[in-house]
């Protein structure tokens, strides 16, 4: 493991953590310690995956799609969004701004700041 991994491994649990936090919420008639070894297993057999980005995402559907054979999920609309939602899996202060926000009102402007010179 190189040290842009070990450096990516944290965010990549803490995301693997918001996936099975989601599945049990979506599915809370089974066992959250299913869940977690079904996304462990499934997480798994993608270490080998060189782009790492989207193995969360994968993981999720992945497992949504196995338990939906078995039960239906609770609907989306019954669910409290807002305490399932995670907006940003890097620990840190959550008050933070967004960077493109912040760099937006620093009165700079180019195309990747909004602005469409250079000036």
């Amino acid at each position: 493991m190189d040290n842009a991994e070990a450096t990516d491994q944290p965010v990549e649990d803490m995301s693997m953590n918001a996936v099975v936090d989601r599945i049990a919420t979506r599915f809370p008639d089974i066992d959250r310690s299913r869940i977690d070894t079904l996304v462990k297993d499934a997480a798994h057999r993608l270490d080998d995956a060189r782009v790492r980005d989207f193995i969360p995402v994968l993981v999720e559907h992945e497992i949504m799609d196995a338990l939906r054979a078995e039960t239906d999920p609770v609907p989306v609309a019954e669910l409290d969004l807002e305490s399932t939602l995670v907006d940003d899996p890097r620990p840190g202060d959550p008050t933070r701004s967004d960077p493109y926000e912040v760099e937006g009102e620093s009165g700079r402007s180019g195309p990747l700041l909004g602005g469409l010179s250079n000036n």
